[in-house]
């Protein structure tokens, strides 16, 4: 298992830092002490979105953890399966279910390349990018709504934090 004390480390920090934007936007976790199961998911389907999957998959397999392709009923690719007790016992503190999602601290207290990364590859999962530049997070999370508009400013991006409608509890970070 690889050892995530030492991560992010210089070489890698990009990559993982861009792994971990995924895992926020479109990930979760299995961190079962019972049945010893210890996966880290994210879904993203490849036919609806086939440049976003190969790029997980290739940040995956770079920084060298075991992965696998997650199938849906229809026999869909929908996912990548990370194994491992170390990736998802390091996420699964930073989000056991979406209303609790966070994004790490050290990887907001990376140098800009690396928060770059993370603040694209959120934005390509749960955000919407518009023609006039002008960019939306949703999330259900008031944590990781605070925690994206402090990437924004430190990426010297404004960003301001709404409701995302009356009914539900979502968040708006724009």
């Amino acid at each position: 298992h690889r050892d995530l004390h030492s991560f992010p480390t210089r070489r890698s920090s990009d990559l993982f830092a861009a792994l971990m934007g995924w895992w926020v936007a479109e990930g979760s976790v299995k961190f079962d002490t019972v049945t010893y199961e210890y996966k880290t998911y994210i879904w993203q389907n490849r036919r609806a979105h086939p440049e976003n999957f190969e790029q997980i998959q290739a940040l995956v397999t770079r920084l060298g953890f075991s992965s696998w392709v997650h199938r849906n009923v229809e026999g869909e690719d929908d996912g990548v399966v990370i194994g491992g007790k170390a990736l998802a016992g390091y996420v699964y503190k930073y989000g056991p279910g979406s209303h609790h999602k966070r994004v790490p601290r050290e990887v907001l207290s990376l140098g800009d390349s690396p928060r770059r990364q993370l603040y694209d590859a959120m934005i390509a999962g749960d955000g919407s990018q518009y023609a006039d530049g002008h960019t939306n997070y949703s999330t259900a999370s008031a944590g990781l709504a605070d925690d994206l508009q402090e990437l924004c400013l430190r990426l010297g991006l404004s960003a301001s934090i709404r409701p995302f409608s009356k009914v539900t509890d979502r968040k708006s970070v724009v």
